[in-house]
């Protein structure tokens, strides 16, 4: 192995002094820099939009510092992106070890990339200079590389976490009851605090459900989009059955997903362009590993019977009848968690953390209001799953980054029991059932958003217990939605 090493370090070496000396003397040679993917990012989406800077030599500037490509009398004529595994590094020789693009734009898409893989990329700048001879001047051709730089793409999405049946307090508990009076505290909704029992084994998503899971389905399912205006044609929603799936929305950092009406398919940005500003801002943003926001209730359900049908699981929504269910069947199907499971999920398994895996202030957890702006150039806006610590169950983002919606019906906790409320221990609730007429219209979502604030006046809006709805047919770019699945025991029928 160090006789390897030694001899594809040397083989680098060589090609590096050979390069050199092609490419003609540091004073006269193009610069660039290598601007996106980051150096040693990880959680690359599979679709990458690699992005550098140039400039051209000038003899007439002093200084070749300035980060601005430009194209004048004295020009670059073209780039090079190279990119490949870095497994392959040093013996990139077959075009089936990279991929080359030559372009003359200082950006470049990349092909579809493999999950979990570290790459390397570098550019190469190409211009052509006038050169002193002996016979006057001649055109030649020099050139400098940028790179190698690695970054390392996001791991398989789906990753399911199994959790044991247990019992815990669900509710407010941090919070002194309420006793009655004119006006109930803000806490209201999160009370009373009760004791449940959760008695069947289930699994819930390590991850909220990303852009990236959420486009196979949007495509596979065919599900059609409809443009709301006809002058700015990607801005639209697709429906399915009747009911709203998803918005899009073209000016908005959170919105990850749009529709191509030329190649007629549903595709993952891969950056965001800031329109507010001459000349517009290109902001490269790794859409395909954040979780899908503006997605409706009704398309996170169409979405769980999609993946239920490609797993060879039983629809818990019934979706393909025509007919979405507004309460799943238990039937080993892909769903969403109900409350009970989301609470006991986020107290890592029924604890009693204020928040998902800490009681201290959730920084390290959570993408909230009060840390969303990574001074990128796209503000406030939601992020890649899984950057922030997990709880003890090795969760992700329970706690902030984009709401979570739940399967039951939004209402004061126990109101199905009527005037005699909790009852000692409450067996694995689903919510109240919807009655005929229908009197429950807005569905319940836990955890907060990167757009939560937090702590002010002891209003902790990020905590495990904090409880928010949403009507079914509605989206929001804070809102998202993260699987849940019941497993049967062995033997039994879905």
């Amino acid at each position: 192995m160090r006789i390897l090493r030694k001899v594809v370090l040397a083989v680098f070496f060589v090609f590096f002094l050979v390069s050199c000396s092609q490419m003609g003397s540091p004073d006269v040679a193009p610069k660039v820099w290598l601007r996106s993917p980051a150096f040693d990012q990880t959680g690359v989406g599979r679709e990458v939009l690699f992005q550098w800077y140039a400039t051209p030599w000038n003899p007439g500037v002093d200084s070749q510092s300035s980060r601005i490509s430009g194209r004048g009398e004295y020009e670059i004529d073209h780039f090079v992106l190279s990119y490949g595994e870095k497994s392959k590094w040093g013996t990139w020789e077959m075009e089936t070890d990279y991929v080359r693009i030559e372009t003359t734009a200082t950006s470049a898409e990349s092909r579809e990339l493999l999950y979990d893989t570290e790459y390397y990329w570098t550019v190469t700048a190409f211009q052509w200079v006038l050169d002193s001879s002996s016979s006057g001047f001649v055109k030649k051709l020099v050139w400098t590389e940028a790179g190698p730089r690695q970054f390392t793409t996001m791991k398989e999405p789906g990753e399911m976490v199994a959790i044991a049946p247990g019992q815990f307090t669900m509710g407010d508990n941090f919070h002194p009851a309420w006793e009655g009076g004119e006006t109930p505290p803000w806490y209201f909704a999160d009370q009373p605090a009760h004791a449940v029992s959760l008695t069947r084994n289930f699994e819930i998503g390590k991850y909220e459900v990303t852009n990236q899971e959420f486009v196979e389905f949007l495509n596979s399912a065919a599900v059609p989009f409809y443009e709301e205006d006809i002058h700015n044609p990607i801005d639209g929603k697709g429906w399915l059955n009747g009911h709203p799936v998803i918005e899009t929305s073209k000016d908005d950092p959170s919105t990850g997903i749009y529709y191509d009406p030329i190649a007629q398919e549903w595709k993952t940005k891969t950056a965001w362009t800031n329109t507010n500003v001459e000349p517009n801002v290109i902001v490269p943003l790794n859409y395909a590993a954040m979780p899908v926001v503006r997605v409706s209730w009704y398309g996170a359900a169409f979405f769980c019977d999609w993946l239920s049908q490609m797993s060879g699981y039983a629809q818990a929504y019934d979706s393909s009848s025509g007919e979405v269910r507004n309460v799943p069947r238990d039937n080993g199907g892909y769903r969403l968690p109900t409350e009970a499971e989301w609470e006991y999920c986020a107290r890592g398994g029924g604890g009693d953390t204020l928040y998902s895996g800490t009681n201290l202030f959730p920084a390290n957890y959570a993408w909230f209001a009060w840390n969303n702006d990574m001074m990128d150039g796209a503000g406030s806006r939601v992020h890649e799953v899984g950057q922030k610590l997990p709880n003890s169950l090795e969760l992700y983002d329970m706690t902030g980054n984009v709401f979570e919606m739940c399967s039951d019906w939004f209402e004061t906790y126990c109101a199905e029991y009527g005037a005699q409320g909790c009852p000692g221990v409450v067996i694995d609730p689903t919510g109240p059932e919807q009655t005929d007429p229908p009197v429950y219209t807005f569905k319940a979502m836990r955890g907060g958003s990167w757009g939560t604030d937090d702590g002010e006046d002891g209003q902790t809006y990020l905590s495990n217990v904090r409880r928010s709805s949403i009507s079914p047919e509605n989206t929001q770019n804070t809102v998202g939605f993260r699987l849940a699945r019941t497993i049967l025991p062995e033997g039994s029928q879905q």
